[in-house]
């Protein structure tokens, strides 16, 4: 099972629509079996997947007093919980070949508790758990929440290749030198991770910032830009 992250600390970059979309593609046309791990607590891909946690009523004395979970066998079980089975973590989507692992909001609160707990390599964690079913899948696509975390660390230690997402802002090319930096840091002790490439999203060729955003990318990234770029639909559609 190749594992493929995509990872901006910018936010709205189009990760979650570019992984997605990648993963109906492999699972679609190429007739790839893909398992989707969503590691942003905003949980954006479970949501578009259908996946919304616990139905029920639940007060919020009884969140805090933790006298109940409301939602069990998200990503977040496999972190805390080495012993977990990652089958119960895993739910078919309405798509051909493709399942999931959703996360939950509660999933923010998880790094606080990793970092207390000293007993076991924190960063291995989500690569334990995908290596349990290593021949099971294809293709394992990973959608990394906007920051640099111990989350997204995670992600990146299970990955054999990162892609950025960006748009042509300068602040998301701030978030393209963060992400490159942290990728350095990870291969120290994952040197298998490749950074696959950096691709522009939302360009519009029309306009001058998008021009200047390519050109700057193409100097600074050689041959890790990717020339490709993904379009807003409006324009796409002519519109």
């Amino acid at each position: 099972m190749k594992v493929i992250a995509f990872l901006n600390n910018k936010g709205g970059v189009g990760k979650t629509a570019t992984m997605t979309a990648v993963s109906h593609i492999f699972s679609e046309v190429f007739e790839k079996k893909v398992l989707n791990v969503d590691m942003d607590p905003q949980g954006n891909t479970s949501q578009l997947y259908g996946y919304s946690g616990m139905e029920g009523s639940y007060s919020l004395q009884e969140l805090i007093e933790e006298k109940i979970y409301p939602v069990s066998d998200t990503v977040e079980d496999l972190l805390l919980d080495s012993e977990k089975d990652i089958r119960e973590c895993i739910y078919e989507t309405d798509y051909k070949n493709l399942s999931i692992i959703p996360s939950y909001l509660t999933l923010s609160e998880v790094e606080n508790r990793l970092l207390g707990d000293v007993t076991r390599p924190q960063q291995f964690r989500l690569k334990a758990q995908l290596e349990k079913i290593s021949k099971e899948y294809d293709f394992c696509f990973i959608d990394c929440g906007p920051s640099v975390s111990l989350l997204n660390v995670n992600a990146l230690t299970a990955a054999d290749v990162v892609y950025i997402p960006s748009r042509c802002d300068k602040d998301s090319r701030v978030g393209i030198a963060n992400v490159i930096r942290l990728v350095k840091a990870v291969q120290g002790y994952h040197p298998k991770l490749e950074l696959g490439g950096v691709f522009l999203t939302q360009y519009d060729y029309r306009k001058k910032i998008c021009q200047e955003a390519k050109e700057d990318c193409r100097n600074a990234l050689k041959e890790k830009f990717i020339q490709c770029v993904v379009k807003p639909l409006a324009l796409a559609m002519g519109i």
